[in-house]
């Protein structure tokens, strides 16, 4: 059962925690996943009602994700899973024919889904309607990224703006985390082209 059964870290928000549990055996769908629950994760730990601020909630959640595939082969294990009004399914992966009758199944996406699709559509399965699916930049912090994204150094990016390298290393780093970044690539590829033609110098 380990070789296609995950438990992902839980994200814990202002009312409840939320385990997310994965039923895949293929790598393509594990990572999909994995990154979505990590980009879900950072998007509460930047909405004003940040986790820290508030105790440990007892409420606890579970959403089971399930690769449609794995159903044929392993039928017998999670039968009882899909069979239950108990359980909140998220077919996620391959066609998913008549499962999507299955008592538990809640929402059916298809492999083409991406990660940062796949985060909006887990927070709405489980009900989580207070937050932010986009988050919010500021105007520096989309400065920042509009000059990071072109190649600009945060030297040069600071020196643009009238600002230390320091502080535009911050705003960068901050605008990164909202928005689930990593790396000056991923930056470049949320740049909307509509907004590089325009100045971004105030």
């Amino acid at each position: 059962m380990s070789n296609f059964y995950n438990e992902l870290p839980k994200i814990t928000f202002q009312k409840f925690r939320l385990g997310v549990f994965l039923f895949t055996e293929n790598e393509f769908i594990r990572t999909r996943v994995r990154k979505a629950v990590s980009i879900l994760d950072n998007r509460v730990n930047t909405t004003p009602c940040n986790k820290r601020a508030f105790p440990q909630p007892k409420v606890e959640k579970k959403l089971y994700i399930v690769d449609p595939s794995i159903i044929r082969e392993k039928e017998h294990d999670i039968e009882c899973l899909l069979n239950s009004d108990k359980f909140s399914v998220l077919l996620y992966g391959g066609p998913a024919g008549d499962l999507v009758h299955a008592q538990s199944v809640r929402y059916v996406a298809s492999n083409e889904v991406d990660s940062k699709e796949l985060a909006n559509i887990i927070a709405d399965v489980v009900g989580i309607k207070h937050l932010n699916r986009a988050p919010k930049l500021s105007q520096r912090e989309r400065e920042i990224l509009q000059y990071y994204g072109r190649g600009y150094t945060l030297k040069a990016i600071g020196y643009e703006l009238g600002i230390s390298p320091k502080s535009a290393e911050t705003y960068k780093s901050r605008a990164c985390r909202k928005l689930g970044l990593t790396g000056r690539a991923a930056v470049l590829n949320f740049i909307d082209p509509r907004l590089q033609k325009t100045s971004v110098i105030h």
